[in-house]
C-alpha cells in the first residue's frame, strides 16, 4: 500500500466519525498479514529464522536468563488468516520471554518511593518509548517480591479491565504490577513489529478475556496466541511503512479537525439565523441551510441540532407559509372550547379553568398574526395515568375452597 491508495480509501469514508481510526486498524491488519510491503526472495525465510530463535531461547534458558516453557506448534485449524509463503506461524511464547509483576504490600512504606519505576496497566497507552511512572518502588520491594525486571526495549501488554490490549515499549528498566505482562523478544524478532502485532490484536484479546467486573487475559492465553513471523528484514520494512502511513494518518486527522471546526462554525451560524430569523432574509437563510444540508450534517450531534431547529421553526410558524384561506387560530380555538364544554357537560373532560387568559409575559416567542395562544387543556383532554393494582395469584382449586368455606 502507498499514500495514494490510502488517500483513495480515505475519500470513501472521510465523513465517518471514526474514519481515521478505521484506517489505522486497516493499516495494522495489512501489516501483520504480509500485505503492506512486497516480499523479497533475498530475505532469509522465516522458517530458518524460527530455528535460530529456538536455539537462542534454549541458550538463554540454560543460562538462566529466560523461563523454560514448552510451546506447541500452531496447527492448521488455529491459523486465523493467510500469510506469505516465506512467513511462518509460531506462538508468542516461542519468540519472547514473558512474565508479569506484582504489587508490594501497601502496609510497608519501605517498599515505595524508591528509584525503580513501577508501572500499572493504565500507564501503557500504546507508547513506543515509555519512561517514568506514577509510583516507584525500592530495591527492598524487588528483593522481597515477585517481579520480572523489564529492560529497555522490552514490550509490555496490559491484561486487566478496560486497558486490556494496551501496549508499550520501554525506554528504561522498570517493573510492573500483576495487570501487566512484559516480554523480551529473542534475537530475530524486531520489538517494533511485535508491538504492531499486539496493537492489531486488541479486539481479539478483549474477546478472549474472562471474568465479570474485572475481565482479564492470562499469561497462558498470551503465550499461546498464534504469531505470524516474517523474515527479519521484512519486519523492519513493515515497521517503516506503517510509520510512514501512520504519519499520513496524523496529517489527515489534523486536516479533518480543521475541516470539522469550519463545518461547526458554518452550521452554528446557519442554524442561529434560522432560530432567530430576520423576516427580510429568512427565505434566503433557509434556502442556504437546505442547500448546504449534506455538508452541515455529517455527525449525529449536528443532526440533533438540525432536528431541534426544524421543531423550533415549526412551533414558531416559520416552517411553512400562512394561507389566509385557512382561517385563524382564534376561530379554531373557539370551536375547540365549545367542543370541550360540551364534553364537560356530558361528564367527560376536566372542569372549567378559572382563568384561561394568557398574559403577555407568558408569550415566550413570536407567532404569526393568524395564530393564537391557548392553554393545553383548551385544545385537548388531559388525564394522568395510575399505577395498576397487582393481585396475588392463587389456584382455581384454592379459590373454590374459599368460596365453599364462606358459604358454610
Amino acid at each position: 500500500m502507498n499514500a495514494e491508495i490510502l488517500l483513495a480509501h480515505y475519500e470513501q469514508i472521510a465523513d465517518a466519525p471514526d474514519a481515521i481510526a478505521r484506517l489505522r486498524r486497516f493499516i495494522l491488519d495489512l501489516a501483520v498479514r504480509g500485505k503492506l510491503v512486497a516480499q523479497d526472495v533475498r530475505d532469509e525465510p522465516a522458517a530458518e529464522l524460527l530455528t535460530r530463535i529456538a536455539k537462542e531461547k534454549a541458550r538463554l534458558v540454560k543460562a538462566g536468563e529466560a523461563r523454560k516453557s514448552e510451546i506447541d506448534p500452531v496447527i492448521q485449524e488455529e491459523v486465523p488468516f493467510h500469510i506469505p509463503s516465506n512467513w511462518v506461524w509460531t506462538r508468542l511464547g516461542s519468540i519472547a520471554d514473558w512474565g508479569s509483576g506484582s504489587t508490594p504490600s501497601r502496609g510497608n512504606l519501605d517498599f515505595y518511593g524508591g528509584g525503580i519505576a513501577w508501572l500499572k496497566s493504565g500507564e501503557l497507552n500504546d507508547n513506543r518509548a515509555l519512561a517514568g511512572s506514577e509510583e516507584t518502588v525500592t530495591q527492598l520491594a524487588i528483593d522481597k517480591g515477585s517481579f520480572r525486571i523489564n529492560k529497555p526495549g522490552d514490550v509490555l501488554l496490559a491484561m486487566y479491565g478496560a486497558t486490556i490490549g494496551k501496549v508499550a515499549i520501554l525506554a528504561e528498566s522498570a517493573v510492573t504490577n500483576q495487570a501487566v505482562c512484559g516480554c523480551t523478544p529473542f534475537a530475530g524478532v524486531f520489538n517494533q513489529f511485535l508491538f504492531l502485532f499486539l496493537l492489531s490484536q486488541r479486539e481479539q484479546f478483549h474477546s478472549a478475556s474472562e471474568g465479570g467486573a474485572q475481565p482479564n487475559i492470562s499469561k497462558v492465553k498470551i503465550v499461546r496466541t498464534p504469531f505470524p513471523l516474517p523474515p527479519l528484514a521484512e519486519q523492519h520494512r513493515v515497521v517503516a511503512k506503517v510509520g510512514e502511513l501512520m504519519g499520513l494518518c496524523d496529517r489527515l486527522e489534523a486536516a479533518r479537525v480543521t475541516r470539522e471546526a469550519v463545518r461547526d462554525r458554518l452550521a452554528a451560524a446557519s442554524l442561529a439565523r434560522l432560530n432567530a430569523p430576520d423576516p427580510e432574509t429568512f427565505q434566503a437563510d433557509a434556502r442556504f441551510a437546505l442547500d448546504a444540508l449534506p455538508a452541515l450534517t455529517t455527525r449525529p450531534d449536528q443532526i440533533r441540532q438540525l432536528r431541534q431547529t426544524v421543531l423550533n421553526l415549526a412551533v414558531r410558524g416559520k416552517l411553512v407559509p400562512q394561507d389566509s384561506k385557512d382561517g385563524t387560530g382564534e376561530d379554531l380555538l373557539r370551536r375547540l372550547v365549545k367542543s370541550r364544554n360540551q364534553a364537560r357537560i356530558g361528564g367527560r373532560g376536566r372542569p372549567e379553568a378559572s382563568n384561561d387568559e394568557i398574559r403577555d409575559e407568558e408569550k415566550y416567542l413570536e407567532i404569526p398574526a393568524s395564530w393564537t395562544w391557548a392553554r393545553v387543556h383548551q385544545v385537548g383532554m388531559t388525564q394522568t395515568g395510575h399505577e395498576p393494582k397487582f393481585f396475588k395469584p392463587c389456584s382455581i382449586r384454592r379459590s373454590r375452597s374459599i368460596r365453599e368455606a364462606r358459604r358454610s
